[in-house]
C-alpha cells in the first residue's frame, strides 16, 4: 500500500486536486496500520510498587524507570528520526534513517513514511487554500512537493528492499561511527573527567550507551525539542539514573558533549548545569568542525576515545592502541 506517486512538475491544479484526494484515502490507511502497530508494541501494565501504610495513608514511590513507558520511549526516538528526515535533502535522506539492528526497525520506517505523506498532504493544501495563486507561487509548491515525493520513494524503495531480502540484517555491512568527545573551554576532556566522578558500577550502562552511538542503534534515543532554545537539536540516549548527551557533526561523527546520571525528570539541578555545557559546546562546534579533517586532532581523539573504552570496561580494543597519555603535549 503505497501513497500515489506522480510526476508533479508538468501537473495541473486540477490534477493536483486528484492526487490530494487519493493520497488522503492512502494517509487514513497509513495511520490505522500505525496505530495496530503501536497497540501490538504496549506492554503489560506493570504493579506499582508502594511505600508501607503510615496512618492508613499509602504514599506511591516513584521510581526512575517509570518516567517513560516503553511506548513514550519509542515515540521519543521516532520524534529523534523524524527531526533528521526534516533536515535531509532527498539524496542524503538515508542518513536519516534507523539501523536494521535497531529493534524498532520496522515501525520506525513506517513512522518516516506516514510523516512523509502528511507533509505531501500538507503542502496539496496550501495549494487547495491559495485561491489566486499565482505561476511563481505554484512552481514553488511544485519543486517542494517532488522533492518530498523523492523522500517518500526512497523510504518506500528502503522497504522493499527490506521485505525482498530477509537476510539484510545480518548481510549489511555494520555501521561504526566515531565519537568526538568533546573539550571543555579549558582544553580538558569533559566526559572523562565527568566518569572519573560517577561511581563505577554505573559503567557498564554508559558503555552500552556509547556503543549504541557508536553502531548507531541509539539506545532510548531522545532528540531536545524547540521549547527549550538552548537545548533545540540536541540529544541524548539513556537508562536508568544514567543519560550521555551528544550532537551529530558529521556524517557518521558524533559529538560526546556530557555524561552524568539523572535521578528523577522532575530534578531541577541537572537542567542549569547541561544548558552551560550545551551552550559551551555550541561556542567552539565552528572549531571543532574545522578540525574535523586534521590527522593530529583525530589522533588525539582516538586516544581519548580509547580512554574511554579502557575506563569503561570494553571488552575489546576499538582502535590501535597510542601510549599518549591523555593531556600530554608534543615536544
Amino acid at each position: 500500500m503505497n501513497v500515489e506517486i506522480k510526476d508533479v512538475e508538468n501537473l495541473t491544479k486540477e490534477e493536483l486536486l486528484d492526487l490530494i484526494d487519493n493520497n488522503n484515502r492512502m494517509q487514513t490507511q497509513m495511520e490505522i496500520e500505525i496505530k495496530k502497530l503501536q497497540q501490538s508494541s504496549k506492554p503489560k501494565k506493570e504493579v506499582r510498587h508502594q511505600t508501607p501504610s503510615i496512618v492508613g495513608i499509602h504514599i506511591p514511590i516513584k521510581r526512575e524507570t517509570e518516567e517513560e513507558t516503553p511506548q513514550e520511549k519509542l515515540e521519543d526516538e521516532m520524534s529523534y528520526y523524524i527531526g533528521i528526515l526534516n533536515e535531509k535533502e532527498a539524496k542524503d535522506i538515508s542518513e536519516a534513517f534507523p539501523s536494521k539492528a535497531n529493534p524498532h526497525y520496522q515501525e520506525i520506517m513506517l513512522r518516516l513514511k506516514l510523516e512523509m505523506i502528511r507533509t505531501i498532504r500538507e503542502i496539496e493544501e496550501i495549494t487547495l487554500q491559495l485561491t489566486d495563486i499565482s505561476k511563481s507561487e505554484l512552481v514553488y509548491y511544485k519543486e517542494e512537493l517532488q522533492k518530498e515525493i523523492k523522500k517518500l520513494e526512497a523510504i518506500n524503495q528502503t522497504l522493499a528492499d527490506g521485505t525482498k531480502d530477509n537476510t539484510s540484517q545480518t548481510t549489511e555491512e555494520k555501521v561504526k561511527n566515531t565519537l568526538l568527545l568533546v573539550p571543555t573551554i579549558a582544553g580538558n576532556c569533559r566526559v572523562l573527567d565527568e566518569l572519573d566522578k560517577i561511581p563505577n558500577e554505573y559503567y557498564a550502562g554508559f558503555r552500552e550507551l556509547f556503543r549504541s552511538i557508536e553502531d548507531g542503534t541509539f539506545k532510548n534515543v531522545k532528540r531536545f525539542t524547540s521549547t527549550n532554545s538552548e537545548m533545540s537539536g540536541i540529544c541524548e540516549v539513556k537508562d536508568f539514573k544514567i543519560r550521555v548527551v551528544f550532537d551529530r557533526i558529521g556524517p557518521s561523527t558524533y559529538s560526546i558533549i556530557t555524561a552524568f546520571m539523572k535521578k528523577s525528570d522532575n530534578d531541577k539541578s541537572y537542567r542549569e548545569p547541561l544548558q552551560k555545557k550545551i551552550q559551551e559546546y555550541r561556542r567552539i562546534r565552528p572549531i571543532l568542525t574545522e578540525c574535523l579533517g586534521k590527522p593530529e586532532f583525530m589522533e588525539e581523539n582516538s586516544v581519548n576515545v580509547e580512554e574511554l573504552w579502557n575506563k569503561l570496561g570494553a571488552e575489546e580494543k576499538r582502535i590501535n592502541p597510542v601510549k599518549v597519555k591523555r593531556g600530554q603535549q608534543d615536544d
